[in-house]
């Protein structure tokens, strides 16, 4: 006797998380993570593209500006030795004030240049400054500041260039005469060194100016490194956790496979091995997925219930057979 329990149901859901429909999810989910991350990347490039072009157009022209104020500055200092210098030698006195004066005159002209040009260069940084919704230095320049102190510059150069005309003009107020007199060389020392203390502010207000471009120029790129770093790092994470996760769910799905066919391998051998039995009481096979293994499964539940169905058939014909041989061997 037979005896086949069915208790599984076949009826098919609305839908099913079928082997296919997990294997396009899970790549699907990779494509996603891909797409997300190119997004994550293109935009962080884009905020280190800004940076880096915020500080050519903005930050390394001022800085190179002020570096050609301190060289000007240099060249003004050499000028007011050179004319502490030959202060005394009447003979060459005209001839070598007339050639300084008019080297003071090309280097005033040369800073006024870019002291004018610092000044349009903080407006057009400022701009872009404020234009930017997000840099990533967040240590932002008062460009403002830098303008006004760039008209400081230009009042101070004002200054200094009075106090050489004045000194131009005691050097050639007495041509005529050798030396200078006592009055007139005191006069001239005194304007030397008033045009050197002017030199020392101007000096001393570039410097800092330059110190601030260049503190800000450095920040900006500690803050490119920084991101570049991050966004390095995050991707890397992503990349872990989502192979992490591709594992995880692969071995969930081979698992899955693996359960429900070994199911079905360990049912089939009992059947083949207890097949001769007078009585098999077994239970129909049961898979809690809702793929092509559970359709495998129903499939050879189906074929097992048909198989002991006809055994049981042909069994029963033999014992009619056999039944029926009896009756007539004893009615013979």
């Amino acid at each position: 006797m037979f005896n086949w329990q069915q208790n599984f149901k076949q009826q098919q859901p609305r839908f099913c998380w079928t082997l296919g429909n997990k294997i396009g999810g899970l790549a699907t989910f990779f494509l996603v993570l891909l797409g997300g991350i190119s997004c994550y990347f293109y935009f962080e490039i884009i905020e280190i593209s800004q940076e880096v072009e915020e500080i050519g157009q903005s930050d390394f022209p001022l800085y190179d500006n002020v570096t050609q104020l301190l060289l000007y500055q240099e060249q003004k200092r050499a000028l007011l030795e050179k004319i502490d210098y030959i202060q005394n030698y009447a003979p060459e006195r005209s001839l070598n004030f007339a050639e300084i004066a008019d080297q003071f005159s090309r280097i005033e002209q040369a800073i006024h240049n870019s002291l004018s040009e610092g000044v349009k260069q903080s407006d057009f940084a400022f701009e872009q400054e404020k234009g930017d919704n997000i840099r990533l230095n967040q240590a932002v320049e008062d460009y403002q500041q830098l303008k006004t102190m760039f008209l400081q510059l230009e009042l101070k150069n004002q200054k200094f260039n009075l106090i050489i005309k004045q000194l131009m003009a005691v050097a050639n107020s007495n041509q005529s005469s050798p030396k200078l007199s006592s009055q007139q060389l005191l006069l001239l020392t005194n304007l030397i060194q008033q045009a050197k203390v002017e030199l020392k502010t101007f000096n001393q207000l570039t410097l800092e100016i330059q110190q601030r471009i260049k503190n800000h120029i450095e920040g900006s790129v500690v803050a490119t490194v920084d991101e570049r770093s991050i966004a390095i790092k995050t991707t890397a994470l992503i990349y872990l956790g989502a192979l992490l996760l591709g594992l995880a769910f692969s071995t969930w799905i081979i698992n899955q496979i693996t359960s429900s066919v070994n199911k079905v391998t360990r049912q089939a051998k009992f059947i083949a091995d207890n097949i001769e039995q007078e009585t098999l009481e077994s239970e129909a096979l049961v898979v809690d997925s809702q793929d092509e293994i559970r359709d495998l499964t129903i499939a050879f539940n189906q074929m097992v219930e048909n198989f002991l169905f006809s055994q049981a058939e042909r069994k029963k014909i033999a014992q009619q057979l056999l039944s029926e041989k009896k009756l007539g061997s004893m009615a013979g």
